[in-house]
């Protein structure tokens, strides 16, 4: 599958900080192969707040248990690396449609924010390694595992 540009789902950013993850290599390959094909690639201050939530919480609560210091230091090598996306006054209103139209409860509505920013700034995929949270946004967007996308 050969895509232009995607916005990355918040397990993209996690699995190439934790280099001990399982899914650390695929994700790192597959980004390398999207800047080897100038796909352009997005995060939002949506994901960086998800990031920071599940890198500081506990092991056995299904977290990283990163220090404060650790977790800041990874952020910031995100900002290093992905231009960071801020949420408009469009994007809360394509938000606010999107979670209506869709039955949008809970912690979907996490996905759903993702989604507006992106359709905001005219990205038309994520990037995610659970691309059935993002099935329902069809056609508005489309979800691509980095597994389809690799060189």
């Amino acid at each position: 599958m050969r895509i232009s540009s995607a916005i990355l789902d918040t397990n993209i950013l996690v699995r190439l900080m934790v280099k001990s993850d399982p899914e650390h290599s695929l994700v790192r390959s597959c980004l390398l192969g999207c800047i080897q094909n100038e796909v352009e690639t997005f995060i939002t201050t949506q994901n960086l707040h998800e990031a920071w939530a599940v890198l500081t919480r506990p092991r056995e609560s299904n977290g990283y248990g990163f220090s404060v210091e650790q977790t800041a230091e990874a952020i910031q090598r995100l900002r290093a690396l992905f231009p960071v996306l801020y949420e408009s006054e469009d994007s809360l209103e394509t938000w606010s449609r999107i979670c209506r139209q869709h039955g949008v409860i809970g912690r979907q509505a996490h996905d759903a924010r993702l989604v507006a920013i992106a359709l905001s700034e005219n990205v038309q995929h994520i990037l995610t390694l659970n691309p059935v949270d993002f099935e329902r946004y069809r056609p508005l967007i489309t979800p691509v595992h980095p597994q389809d996308i690799l060189p």
